[in-house]
């Protein structure tokens, strides 16, 4: 499909088509630059296509050169492309063009020397070009480019889609793909005619109530994760914060925390501020552990401490065998008196110590846990 000279159009959409074993460009629309006009459209729009054994880019696209005139908008979206020369994309002086939501997989070496990138979508000074949520599988070892433009590269992946069966160009994404959800507008990448299937994947939204992170283990693919995928989550609060526990699906004080993804699932962790008790700001001349409060207590405590001198500090709680069932303080803390306030509603009723390490500073006290 070509555009040639002197032709000037509207509105031009192309859109549920396919392209298949093409020796050079599949659509070309370069001429504006090469001969005096200022457009050869008024905008273009890409979408739901899917390009097969292409041997230059899919689509190659000059706007003019008249830095006075403005470019006409350019979209490109929900594309797959398989089994193509490596450079999919090639738009020169596009100002506003948007690349999104595409599949770019198996690419092979073309014949007119188009490899130097898997794209290249061309912005204007001041008037950026944009490229998102792209994943890429078997492809050449070259960049994403957009010159005088943006790349999102935390939505550019590597991920198999998994095709039902790309050799006889039945690009169909199984159930278990990840590519289900990764679009900008949260449909599937690619060309959506081939997104038909009920994804089988899950989610795990982490709700983050306080200054701290959660470092979650196995990271998931693109946004999701395998069914009864076994993930750690590791609360780490900020600076002179702690963590308080899980809410939500899980309960507790566990850190870190095991959980099976058996359908997805909404986790918060809560981190809160370490308080100061002394009221006058001076510093203590001792370490000292004070008895929890309430005690005995359901399911929350308080507990109250002095640190002499700033040290790598541990607050932990044992059960009546010496395992660690709760670490409410673990970090860096300066000289200052403390008080923690956490929750064990996980834990049965019994006798349980806790136990604060500071420096060469120890000491353990008892508590009692009643439901």
């Amino acid at each position: 499909m070509r555009f040639d000279v002197n032709l000037v159009a509207g509105t031009v959409r192309i859109e549920n088509c396919s392209f298949a074993h093409f020796g050079y460009e599949a659509i070309r629309i370069s001429e504006t630059e090469k001969y005096p006009t200022d457009r050869c459209l008024d905008s273009l729009i890409i979408r739901n296509c899917t390009f097969t054994d292409i041997d230059a880019e899919c689509v190659r696209y000059y706007s003019d050169l008249d830095a006075a005139t403005p470019d006409a908008p350019v979209i490109i979206e929900h594309v797959t492309v398989n089994n193509s020369s490596t450079a999919a994309f090639y738009l020169k002086n596009s100002g506003g063009a948007v690349v999104r939501d595409i599949i770019i997989a198996n690419t092979r070496t073309s014949g007119h020397g188009r490899d130097g990138n898997l794209m290249d979508c061309q912005g204007n000074t001041g008037v950026p070009a944009y490229v998102s949520h792209i994943d890429t599988f078997h492809v050449a070892k070259v960049d994403i480019k957009a010159t005088d433009g943006e790349v999102d590269a935390a939505t550019v992946w590597g991920i198999d889609p998994l095709f039902r069966d790309a050799v006889n160009q039945d690009y169909t994404l199984l159930a278990a793909s990840h590519l289900y959800g990764l679009g900008h507008d949260s449909e599937a990448l690619g060309d959506l005619r081939w997104a038909t299937q009920t994804p089988t994947h899950v989610s795990l939204h982490l709700v983050i109530d306080g200054p701290g992170q959660v470092l979650v283990d196995p990271a998931p693919v693109g946004k999701t994760w395998d069914p009864n995928t076994v993930v750690t989550l590791h609360a780490v609060p900020d600076s002179a914060h702690y963590f308080e526990g899980w809410a939500g699906e899980i309960n507790g004080l566990v850190n870190p925390v095991e959980v099976t993804l058996d359908q997805s699932k909404i986790i918060t962790a809560m981190f809160r501020l370490i308080t100061g008790i002394d009221g006058n700001g001076a510093l203590p001349e001792a370490y000292a552990l004070e008895q929890n409060y309430p005690n005995p207590f359901n399911p929350a405590t308080t507990i109250s401490f002095a640190l002499k001198q700033p040290g790598r500090t541990r607050l932990l709680v044992f059960d009546m065998l010496g395992r660690v069932v709760a670490a409410p303080v673990d970090r860096q803390m300066a000289a200052g008196r403390y008080s923690v306030s956490f929750q064990l509603p996980e834990l049965a009723s019994g006798v349980y110590f806790y136990k604060l390490e500071s420096g060469t500073f120890t000491s353990i006290k008892k508590m009692m846990l009643v439901k």
